[in-house]
């Protein structure tokens, strides 16, 4: 068994440079779409919760491990780490486990599929690719970079991300809420990665620095997780058979369509399903 210090550097690593990378695309579209965004991602997350709650039921599965194959399902390591961290049991990694393969699986064939089923040309209708400024793009070229690799950047978001992590905000009944080792370094790599420069010199973690520490950190993350919950793996599969592909399966397919439905037919956006975004028509 791997120590905990793995599991927790691994996802610093990945959800910091997450948010790095997403951070340009995330302020930009929060100021297009911010109010259809927030609506969509919160019906696919509420219809996934619901569809989670009633099989469990249906089933009889242990919340823990249906926690971990919701995560799977809808293929969140972020979601992963957060039913970890509250419940305090390695067992949410083996529900992740049995889910993550479907739902990866059921993504891509939902994005080859449903563009022909529904005869939308990605080709002509794809125009949400946001246009950089070039006054923009002529100031950051002739900036200076005092660490190429970005490294000394990513460790400023580190330790930020650590702060902002451990930062207790007021709540009801004199308790206090954190955002966690989830949502500390995510704050950090959005402000910094939108950021760009200071002064004459660049802010800017390059995309391979960024891919690196991504992929490093996920892989040291999930294998600290399954390392834990490796043992029970195949007795939870004893116990509860294909009951348990079923409720990855209807996890993962139940929320898109919803998501895509409610964007296409109610909000009127064009699903650039390709990119994984949404872009007004």
């Amino acid at each position: 068994m791997l120590p905990d210090v793995f599991q927790t550097c691994g996802l610093l690593f990945f959800v910091t440079s997450v948010g790095l990378t997403a951070a340009p695309e995330f302020w930009t579209n929060i100021k297009r779409g911010a109010l259809s965004f927030m609506l969509i991602g919160s019906i696919i997350i509420i219809i996934g919760s619901m569809a989670t709650y009633f099989l469990m039921k249906l089933f009889s599965i242990p919340l823990t491990l249906t926690l971990g194959m919701m995560a799977g399902a809808l293929t969140s390591t972020p979601a992963l780490a957060a039913a970890i961290e509250v419940t305090n049991d390695a067992v949410a990694s083996v529900g992740y486990g049995i889910a993550y393969p479907f739902g990866v699986i059921g993504v891509v064939l939902f994005v080859q599929l449903m563009p022909k089923v529904m005869g939308i040309n990605l080709e002509l209708d794809s125009i949400a690719q946001i246009k950089r400024d070039p006054i923009a793009t002529k100031i950051y070229g002739n900036l200076e970079h005092i660490d190429p690799k970005g490294l000394c950047i990513l460790s400023i978001c580190f330790v930020l991300g650590i702060v902002f992590a451990n930062i207790q905000m007021p709540f009801v009944h004199n308790k206090h809420i954190t955002l966690g080792i989830l949502g500390g370094p995510l704050l950090a790599g959005l402000i910094m990665g939108n950021i760009k420069y200071i002064g004459r010199y660049s802010t800017i973690v390059p995309e391979q620095t960024l891919s690196l520490f991504r992929e490093f950190g996920l892989v040291l993350f999930l294998a600290a997780a399954g390392a834990k919950a490796g043992n029970g793996f195949l007795n939870v599969l004893r116990q509860y058979g294909i009951s348990l592909f079923i409720i990855g399966a209807v996890i993962t397919v139940l929320p898109m369509f919803v998501g895509y439905a409610i964007a296409r037919c109610v909000l009127k956006l064009l699903c650039v399903i390709h990119w994984g975004q949404f872009a007004e028509e």
